[in-house]
């Protein structure tokens, strides 16, 4: 006897053996899913849990503005002027042109050859002076740093005045036998006589008996320095 398989007929009628409605299969009705694929298609933003092209341009449009903001904001407090002067004014630098070996000098003197550096002041201005560089030692020898006018000190860092200290700025002297402590920088408020051809030239100067030493400048030991004009001292 052969044995078959014949599905059954649903209740309620409709097709015969394999034949079923979408309805019978738990099925949607025809068309339902190209409904929803329209409905979708024509929606204005059929994924709201995520940010559209619109709302990111927006957003980055808010940030850019934010950005020139705050810029604005920093050049405005960096160009403000310190007690009503001028506005505040950098220059800073690096330099490798060459090392600079100390002439001899029996009393102070500008180093020659040495570098200088120069910012725009006027009377009254509050001007600071920083650098960092390598010094060679040597017997005898002492370093300062000063106002220059016309290619000659006329106030120095050790003193604040046109007569520097009996060895120079303490801060870089040479005998190892003490730790020179630099840390601050040359600071004062520009006078008349402090100005040379429009602004303030600050330069180095060695007391040096015994022509020793050397200041590095060059490509392996380049020297950096920073002046800054604060403007009118308060």
């Amino acid at each position: 006897m052969a044995i078959g398989y014949v599905s059954p007929i649903p209740p309620g009628g409709g097709g015969g053996p394999h034949t079923h409605t979408p309805g019978q299969a738990g099925a949607d009705p025809a068309g339902t899913a190209a409904v929803a694929a329209a409905a979708h298609a024509s929606a204005g933003d059929p994924h709201p849990q995520y940010a559209t092209t619109a709302a990111l341009g927006t957003e980055a449009g808010a940030r850019a503005a934010s950005d020139a903001a705050l810029d604005d904001r920093l050049t405005a407090l960096e160009e403000a002027p310190a007690g009503g002067g001028n506005p505040l004014i950098r220059a800073h630098g690096y330099v490798r042109s060459g090392d600079v070996v100390p002439q001899a000098t029996a009393s102070w003197a500008p180093l020659v050859g040495g570098p200088t550096f120069t910012i725009a002041a006027t009377v009254g201005d509050e001007i600071e002076f920083r650098w960092s560089g390598l010094l060679q030692n040597g017997s005898g020898l002492f370093y300062d740093v000063a106002v220059v006018v016309n290619g000659l000190p006329v106030r120095y860092a050790s003193s604040g005045e046109a007569v520097p200290a009996a060895e120079g700025d303490p801060g870089l002297y040479p005998d190892s036998g003490f730790r020179a402590v630099p840390g601050l920088g040359f600071t004062f408020t520009a006078q008349a006589g402090d100005l040379d051809d429009g602004g303030i030239r600050i330069g180095f100067a060695v007391k040096n008996p015994n022509g020793v030493g050397r200041v590095f400048a060059g490509v392996f030991y380049p020297l950096r320095w920073a002046l800054t004009n604060y403007g009118a001292a308060a």
